[in-house]
């Protein structure tokens, strides 16, 4: 006999019995590669041959996504240098320019009041902190100097109160320098985005006009111009209606902009005005007064007994 041939034995200590089978079952594929015969493939087991069209499908719709992109692209490309090389004509929307160039100016000139009112807002806080030492000294000397005792005392006050009037008017110029920050730095550039949007439609928009100028142009000498003039005078439509949608967000944003630009530095200027005239007339309640309209909170005031400098000058 064939040694090859010869049946294989398993020896006593590995062999299996009926109770371990049923508790470890082996699969019909595992039980067909032990007995040497190819398994059978359901068709559960691999992919469907229906995926194939809708990949091919897929594909073919990202290469088209892809090639419109280049094509616009390039056209958008091709026009933004002859623009600049001034041998191609533009769109030009006479009064959206006009409101825009005005914007650029306003732009520029809030950013200065924000950069002064900072240095504003840092300068009278360092004040602020040199009265509130100058306050403490007098304090101090007050105890040190009995014979200069109320005069101390009285500078003290002094410096005190100015302290609690020049926090609070601090608190408005903040509150200022905030509001103009949020109206040029928020308002101001997201339309100056959108403006930009509007000239990357605007030069599209251009590209496919010359493009459909030239095609037009072109299809009276040749038929296979004329055969292409459908396709493009639709993608022109397409792009056309895109720039227009974005050539009136734009015009409302305009508007909407200047409305609450006004809106907004007309509150911010009187709360200004009246802060600062109070705190240099000497007008503590007035001043309070003025960031309690404005919904500024305000420091609590203390109740502090009438120095005897204010005693002289209102006698006088």
């Amino acid at each position: 006999m064939d040694p090859s041939l010869r049946p294989t034995t398993i020896p006593v200590d590995c062999a299996v019995t009926t109770a371990e089978m049923q508790q470890h079952p082996i699969s019909p594929s595992a039980a067909g590669r032990l007995a040497g015969v190819s398994p059978q493939v359901s068709p559960s087991d691999t992919p469907s041959l229906t995926l194939a069209p809708k990949l091919l499908f897929n594909s073919n719709v990202k290469l088209n996504h892809l090639k419109d992109w280049s094509m616009s692209a390039y056209k958008c490309t091709k026009q933004m240098v002859l623009e600049n090389l001034g041998r191609a004509p533009k769109t030009v929307d006479l009064e959206i320019e006009r409101q825009v160039e005005l914007l650029r100016d306003t732009h520029k000139r809030y950013s200065d009041i924000i950069r002064l009112s900072r240095v504003f807002s840092n300068s009278f806080q360092h004040m602020l902190g040199s009265q509130r030492a100058l306050g403490d000294t007098f304090t101090d000397m007050a105890l040190k100097a009995p014979e200069l005792q109320p005069e101390f005392n009285a500078n003290a006050e002094t410096q005190r109160k100015l302290v609690s009037s020049g926090e609070q008017l601090l608190s408005g110029i903040n509150f200022f320098t905030s509001s103009v920050n949020t109206l040029v730095n928020k308002t101001m550039e997201d339309t100056f985005e959108s403006y930009r949007l509007y000239e990357q439609a605007r030069l599209e928009y251009d590209a496919y006009r010359v493009d459909l100028e030239v095609l037009q142009w072109s299809a009276q000498r040749s038929s296979a111009s004329v055969a292409r003039l459908p396709e493009v005078t639709e993608n022109y439509n397409i792009v056309y209606s895109k720039f227009e949608k974005m050539r009136g967000g734009l015009t409302v944003k305009l508007r909407l902009l200047e409305e609450n630009k006004v809106k907004v530095m007309h509150k911010q200027l009187v709360l200004l005005h009246r802060a600062i005239s109070a705190y240099y007339s000497g007008n503590h309640e007035g001043l309070e007064l003025a960031l309690q309209q404005f919904n500024i909170k305000t420091l609590p005031s203390e109740s502090q007994p009438v120095s005897w400098l204010e005693n002289i000058t209102g006698s006088h």
